[in-house]
């Protein structure tokens, strides 16, 4: 999936998020203008209308039918609409009286910064843009009208289930494993244990780690560290972050100095301290530079058990254990993609109706969790005939069975326009960065993503969109404090 193809996807979020803001200002009693600028406003509106109407097919054949003129359309779409945007910030910061800078989502191109400019030669510059693309529309693509609103498209019910509701099948898994680390425990020259999770991507290994590391036993008698390696392995970064998480508060400082590291790490886990270090995301790659970290551990002189997650099971990369991970059975998919689907929440007739398509769906996500976990939370809001259409897509037809980047595309198309500009915002933190709530709110409501609502206030708007974010598995509970980003 080209990035060119996401950018497609984003452009109409922002198009109708621009037309909502341009629709608000028109209607706001507060505002003031000269008429002639809401004239011209309110026939910009109009075109800004019929693009919306047409987004969705745009959209579809951007992705689908892979048409790269139209995903060219639709890019220049949101870069007409992010100068509206603009517009109608200056707009209302002229009503206040205050200085605008405007402001745009810095994960994408099109986001940059521009200030200075006068409102009349962005209004001709956007009309003209306007006009410009909506020529190409009727004389070039004919693109369909949306048979629904895109405000309706994206009604449903928001899904809040807890994180440890939607584990299936993964306890004995669990157990197996915390099993061989306490026998490791009971033999004292043992030394350093290194336990791997094997599997392939989306099947559960992050998750049956997080299992043991909560574990009331591991939490009582172990201090624990929890390290996302990616796709860099930096002893210098896993040290630190090691260090950060088993030391005092404020006791701690980075360094640079590997020795110096390793002296630190000596002493604290000397004297048969008992710790517990998970390595998330361990790369084939660079799982041969796996012996330095065993090295700066000292192993051999400490108690230490390691646990990595890895997708490689043919090569071993001295492992003391290596536990394969399991694909859930049909019956454990069932019971997952019920959960996540609210399939308890239907009427009766609906639960009856959709039991065989949902057996045919869960068989073809494999007994992967994380397919079974997006694809059962897009499906939530969704009718019968539109679950059947799920079935039947090409989201499935992939060299292994299944297309994640699919399923997750197919949850981006179900995302509200302002959920999925707040999605795109978290863009710019790397891969297993944590972020304390409440920040990411903060910079989601300086950024204006968060949609108005006139029922819920803006903090209660972030939070259903974090719920939805989690319920879609494009977030997680972090097991780290935000403070501890590697």
């Amino acid at each position: 999936m080209s990035l060119r193809t996401i950018s497609a996807m984003h452009a109409s979020a922002v198009v109708k998020v621009a037309r909502d803001k341009l629709v608000t200002a028109l209607g706001d009693a507060a505002v003031t203008m000269p008429e002639d600028l809401r004239r011209h406003l309110e026939e910009l509106k109009g075109k800004m209308e019929t693009m919306v109407q047409v987004l969705g097919d745009a959209e579809r054949r951007s992705v689908e039918e892979e048409e790269e003129e139209v995903r060219e359309w639709l890019m220049r779409l949101e870069d007409a609409a992010y100068g509206i945007w603009d517009m109608v910030d200056e707009i209302q910061a002229n009503n206040k009286g205050a200085p605008v800078t405007a402001v745009r989502c810095p994960c994408l191109p099109t986001a940059t910064a521009r200030k200075g400019w006068t409102t009349a030669s962005t209004m001709d510059k956007a009309k003209e843009n306007i006009e410009e693309l909506l020529e190409q529309h009727l004389q070039i693509f004919a693109f369909r009208r949306d048979e629904q609103s895109v405000d309706d498209a994206h009604t449903g019910t928001e899904c809040f289930v807890d994180e440890e509701e939607c584990i299936v099948g993964r306890e004995g898994e669990k157990q197996e494993i915390m099993a061989d680390i306490l026998s490791a425990a009971r033999d004292s020259s043992r030394g350093l244990f290194v336990l791997a999770i094997c599997g392939v991507a989306g099947l559960g290994k992050t998750t049956i780690a997080k299992m043991v590391f909560s574990d009331t036993t591991i939490i009582r008698d172990y201090a624990r560290a929890w390290v996302y390696v990616g796709q860099e392995f930096d002893l210098k970064k896993i040290g630190n972050c090691i260090l950060s998480q088993l030391s005092n508060k404020g006791e701690h400082q980075d360094s640079s100095d590997v020795e110096l590291i390793m002296k630190r790490l000596d002493v604290l886990l000397g004297g048969g301290k008992k710790v517990l270090i998970v390595l998330d995301d361990l790369w084939d790659k660079v799982c041969s530079a796996l012996d330095g970290l065993k090295r700066m551990l000292g192993a051999g002189k400490n108690d230490s058990k390691v646990i990595v997650m890895v997708t490689t099971r043919t090569i071993s990369y001295g492992w003391d254990y290596m536990y394969e991970t399991s694909p859930l059975s049909v019956t454990e998919s069932m019971e997952l993609i019920y959960r996540k689907c609210g399939f308890a929440s239907r009427t009766e007739e609906a639960r009856r109706e959709l039991q065989e398509i949902l057996h045919k769906i869960a068989i073809k996500c494999m007994g992967l969790p994380s397919a079974i976990h997006v694809i059962g939370y897009t499906l939530r809001s969704k009718t019968r005939e539109e679950i059947i259409s799920v079935l039947n897509s090409n989201i499935w037809k992939d060299t292994y069975g299944i297309c994640f980047v699919s399923l997750c595309l197919l949850s981006y198309q179900c995302m509200p326009p302002n959920l999925r500009l707040c999605f795109a915002y978290c863009a710019i933190f790397p891969r297993g960065h944590s972020i304390l709530k409440d920040d990411l709110v903060h910079h989601w409501t300086a950024l204006q993503l968060i949609e108005p609502s006139d029922r819920l206030s803006t903090r209660q708007v972030a939070d259903k969109y974090i719920g939805m974010l989690l319920g879609m598995s494009f977030l997680q509970h972090s097991v780290l404090p935000p403070s501890m980003n590697w």
